[in-house]
């Protein structure tokens, strides 16, 4: 219905910035993402938790602060990886949409990944795979993917034991390393939806992006 108010821009680094306003009770949704490299077995596991360790705090904010502000503001932020890009996206009024643009940043920018979140996240994980280990259709699902797929692929799946070899070996030093390493403005792709003025989105995006290391 609202595919033909879809207009694509370009920020000053080339970005692409995708943006489709409609009345939409004042508020406005988005969704982001950055390219990943190609993920090593330790790769899979550190991916999977750095995108849960960004919303644990900031140089700035522990993760206390930021639900706070969340639920201020009536906003809703989550981070998740892929084989392939680091996904954030939200909800939130359009009053606020600029406030949640610089959490985002900011939690993009300078993160901490507080070693006990990171140490209670392991911990969880670690019972997630013990589950899964014990799941049938799981099993045959990997040993699939294995059959399919060569070592290396996004599809290639690894058994239990290696994932939890690797996700053993994660430290928080290996967080900040995949962090540095990663972060980079030059291949991030931007929409949002909803009920705002597109010269502001374009300007927040430009505003709080461009924060960003280059590459």
């Amino acid at each position: 219905m609202y595919s033909k108010h879809i207009k694509e821009h370009k920020t000053s680094w080339g970005a692409p910035v995708l943006t489709a306003t409609f009345p939409a009770y004042r508020s406005v949704s988005f969704v982001g993402s950055i390219e990943l490299p190609k993920y090593s077995i330790m790769g899979d596991e550190l991916g999977k938790l750095y995108g849960q360790m960004l919303l644990e705090g900031t140089k700035k904010k522990k993760k206390k602060d930021i639900q706070i502000l969340l639920d201020t503001w009536g906003a809703s932020l989550s981070f998740s990886t892929s084989t392939t890009r680091l996904v954030f996206s939200g909800r939130v009024r359009t009053v606020h949409f600029e406030k949640l643009l610089a959490l985002v940043s900011e939690v993009l920018t300078e993160p901490t990944f507080p070693a006990a979140e990171l140490a209670s996240l392991k911990k969880r994980e670690l019972g997630g795979l013990a589950m899964e280990a014990q799941d049938t259709r799981s099993q045959a699902s990997i040993g699939l993917a294995r059959a399919l797929f060569p070592k290396g692929h996004p599809n290639y799946a690894h058994i239990i034991e290696e994932s939890r070899r690797a996700l053993a070996g994660i430290t928080r030093g290996a967080l900040v390393k995949f962090h540095n390493e990663v972060v980079g403005r030059d291949s991030l792709v931007f929409s949002v939806a909803g009920e705002m003025d597109e010269k502001k989105i374009l300007a927040y995006v430009e505003k709080y992006f461009k924060k960003l290391p280059k590459g």
